[in-house]
């Protein structure tokens, strides 16, 4: 699922300028949607996209090319600490930023 809150960029700009991609993966729709919220809100207007499985992850990260991924470890179909080595395959030549945290430290969080 794509969301652009400030589409199209301005084709002006070059790669350092345009606006960074963010995936956000996790089966937890409410977790995706706090996340994606937060991103929208922030000053950057970032590019965000998000899948709810490992084989969507894996397809979005192919076609999406996010600059950084914020993906839960467990997730159905291929668990996120494989979504990781693939990605390493996937993107050797270019740094990738994987930010990755266990459901249940969200929820606890939230409940505080």
């Amino acid at each position: 699922m794509r969301y652009s809150p400030k589409w199209p960029p301005d084709p002006g700009k070059n790669r350092s300028q345009e606006r960074k991609k963010i995936l956000v993966v996790d089966d937890d729709k409410i977790i995706v949607d706090t996340i994606l919220q937060a991103l929208e809100d922030d000053e950057h207007g970032y590019e965000l996209m998000s899948a709810a499985d490992g084989l969507q992850a894996e397809l979005e990260i192919s076609r999406f090319k996010p600059d950084l991924i914020i993906l839960d470890i467990m997730i159905p179909d291929i668990n996120g600490y494989e979504v990781c080595r693939k990605v390493k395959v996937i993107r050797r030549p270019r740094a990738s930023k994987l930010s990755c945290f266990p459901p249940t430290s969200v929820k606890r969080h939230s409940y505080r």
